[in-house]
């Protein structure tokens, strides 16, 4: 799974979602990559 951050849906401008801790929980499904931007 990608997460972005650094672009329009991984801001912290985008409320509701704790971006710090979200790749962490994640992890617990399956592997998550860190992109910058997913440019969709």
């Amino acid at each position: 799974m990608t997460v972005c951050r650094e672009c329009c849906c991984g801001r912290p401008e985008v409320t509701g979602v704790d971006h710090d801790d979200q790749p962490a929980r994640l992890c617990e499904a399956g592997a998550v990559r860190v992109s910058r931007c997913l440019n969709v």
